[in-house]
């Protein structure tokens, strides 16, 4: 009788497992090897699936001293240039979740989305308890410019590991 009450109270609790405006821990992909970058998701009817190494990472935590938003960034190619943004309003703890917006710009892999800066944060970015991993979703995607673009269906799911050092 007990079990049965706790999968009954398990289905109907968000903390027990994700749903889609909420997704827990298990909803994102997998990151297992340091400095990789995880995509996965649909874009605009296409599935998106795939790994690119990191050519390095900065992360900022939000509203400390300055009251600015907080990002995490990836570079993915020797240019250095800033290919996933992520930006969030609130600190973001250890095995925390906060909203957030951002882009993805891979154009050699057909994938170029994001949120404009000025609207809500309908995305949301997980940190891990050991702070090592950075999960997030984007939603309400848009084609460049990416304030006024055309509208992207569907959303991206990705992870990053840092490397150890």
């Amino acid at each position: 009788m007990r079990t049965t009450m706790l999968v009954l109270a398990c289905l109907a609790l968000p903390a027990c497992g994700g749903d889609d405006e909420n997704p827990s821990p298990e909803d994102y992909p997998e990151c297992t090897e340091e400095g990789v970058l995880v995509l996965e998701g649909t874009l605009a009817g296409q599935e998106v699936n795939l790994q690119k190494q990191s050519q390095g990472y900065v992360f900022g935590n939000c509203c400390f001293s300055t009251g600015e938003p907080g990002s995490m960034e990836l570079r993915l190619d020797a240019r250095q240039e800033v290919r996933v943004r992520l930006e969030f309003e609130k600190t973001l703890v250890r095995g925390g979740t906060v909203e957030a917006r951002g882009l993805v710009h891979l154009p050699d892999d057909g994938i170029t989305a994001g949120n404009c800066e000025t609207e809500s944060l309908t995305g949301k970015l997980l940190q891990s308890s050991d702070g090592e991993t950075y999960s997030f979703v984007l939603r309400d995607l848009r084609a460049q410019p990416y304030c006024g673009g055309a509208e992207r269906k569907g959303e991206l799911r990705g992870c990053y590991r840092e490397i150890s050092r």
